[in-house]
This record gives C-alpha cells, structure tokens and sequence, in this order.
C-alpha cells in the first residue's frame, strides 16, 4: 500500500490539467488527483478501470469505469500519465513522479511488482505516446531505472559534489571550500561533500558577504573548539559544535575569534559562567556561616 504522497501546487497551474478539466469534468479530475496518492514508489498502479474505480472512488457514484476510462485515455494524450498494458494487464505510469515526492522514503516502501513501460514489451492503451513521455517510458528498461533515471541521479550527485558547475561559477565558492576543509580539521567526517543548499553553506556565504575575510571565520572555528562551553562544559554537558552555530551571524564569530585568542577557562577552574554548587561564596555551610554573621547560630 502507497504512503503519504505529497501534492504539487503547480497542478492548480498546469495547462495540461486545465485541458484535462475540460475534457473529463472535475469528476474526471478528481479522479485523478486521489489516483495520485495510491501510487507506489516507482509511479505506477493497475490501470483497469473497475479495479481503479473500488481502488481510488468506491463512494463517488459519479465516477463511473466510463469516466476512468475516458480520463486514463486523455491524460495518456495529455503526457500526465502512460497507459498501457503488460503481460494481459493494464497499468498507469506517471512519469517523473519521483521528482515530485522529494520527501518519500524509497527504502521503506516495496518495490514495484508492476512492469515498467517499456517500448519493447508494452502496448499503449491510450493511442500514440505523447512525445515528451516517449522519451522516458521509451529509454526505460527492465534491469534498473534507465538512462533517464541515471541521468538523474548523476545530476543530483553533481549538485552535492565539490566540483559542481554552480560552485565553480559562484565566486565565492572557493572560499567557501577553505572553510568548510578547516572545519573538517576538527572533524574529519563532516560535510563530505558541502552543498550550496545546505545551512552550512548559506551561513559561511553570508559572513563573507559581510566583509569576513576566510582567515577570520578559520579563527571563528578554532575559537569555538577553544570555548570550554561548547566543548561540552556546561549544565547539560552537550556539545555545541556545528558549523552553522559557529558562524550563525557576526556576533558568534567575533565571539568565538576573541576566544581563539583568550580561550576561556573552564567551569571546574572556576572561571567565567561557572555556575555548580560549590564553587560560589556562601554554597558550603562554612561558607554561609561566614556571611550570615553569627556562627553561634548555625554551628555547635
């Protein structure tokens, strides 16, 4: 059974969905917004029109196997879906469904138990395959996700690598790098493979946009793994290390650059923030006798 599915709010924008409200109605596209969420993880489902009438609208009187049937057909027209059939059955395929679910999590669905559509071994029920999915149910195959599929995710790998052409363009991407690689000196497992997306990025990005030079915000980092607080000397005993935090905005970097320099004492030696019981005039009991006045009254 398909998990939660999310919604795209360029549907509402969609001419090719606007050219399908007209033809089927809004039952019709109703219909086939709720067929969205019983797709599984590939974007496929049966595609006979009973099974997706018990399947997708048991209770809609008005959606009937005609109206599925003439809606398969025309979104099959339109490119928002592939019809077809495989082995004696038929199945819908809505291609760059994965696109549209960035949040699904493929590891804990099953695979799909439905053919894929390739142009070899399927037979498209709703006439000819609009140009735009014959590309992509065309170079699909049975042995993995296909070329287009491939490209995908090489794409995607390109995005989050260290060489990809959005770093190389940004000016500042070399700079950024520097930082990132002083920040792996401390931890030598973070940030892999820094993306221009990520918090980290855009925090580093914004300092050097204020006029920090690379120098100063390799010093922030120092100061704050020189900082007994964030080390994991505090009330909680956690640490605060990540690079974010460190160069969250100009104050935290001239903070922990200061600390660089003058590393605070630690809590234990009682230095600045020191906050335990007994480290404080008055939290032993000598102590308080000495400043509540007469030790008569609080000792034998």
């Amino acid at each position: 059974m398909a998990r939660g599915r999310m919604l795209n709010k360029s549907i509402s924008q969609s001419r090719k969905v606007a050219e399908l409200l007209d033809a089927v109605g809004p039952l019709g596209v109703l219909f086939w917004t709720w067929l969205l969420a019983h797709l599984d993880r590939e974007g496929r489902c049966h595609g006979d029109p009973d099974v997706l009438k018990g399947m997708v609208a048991p209770r809609i009187a008005g959606i009937t196997p005609a109206l599925i049937r003439q809606t398969a057909a025309k979104a099959h027209e339109l490119g928002l879906c592939v019809w077809y059939e495989a082995g004696g059955d038929s199945y819908l395929h809505f291609p760059g469904f994965e696109d549209n679910q960035p949040n699904m999590r493929k590891d804990r669905e099953p695979e799909s138990l439905i053919p894929k559509p390739t142009s070899e071994l399927s037979r498209f029920l709703g006439g000819t395959l609009p140009a735009d999915c014959r590309q992509t149910a065309g170079r699909l195959t049975a042995e993995g996700k296909g070329r287009e599929g491939k490209r995908r995710e090489g794409k995607r790998r390109e995005e989050n690598s260290l060489s990809t052409c959005e770093a190389q363009a940004d000016g500042a991407a070399t700079d950024i790098l520097k930082v990132f690689e002083r920040y792996r000196k401390h931890h030598p497992k973070a940030c892999p493979k820094p993306s221009s997306k990520s918090r980290e990025w855009r925090a580093i990005k914004a300092r050097l946009s204020e006029g920090y030079t690379v120098d100063r915000l390799c010093k922030a980092i120092d100061g704050c793994h020189k900082t007994p607080h964030n080390l994991g000397d505090n009330e909680r005993g956690e640490k605060y290390l990540d690079l974010e935090l460190i160069l969250r905005d100009s104050g935290q970097v001239e903070r922990f650059e200061r600390n660089d320099d003058n590393p605070p004492k630690p809590r234990a030696s009682g230095g600045n923030g020191d906050h335990r019981i007994g480290h404080h005039p008055g939290s032993r009991p000598e102590e308080f006798v000495a400043f509540s006045g007469d030790a008569k009254d609080v000792l034998p």
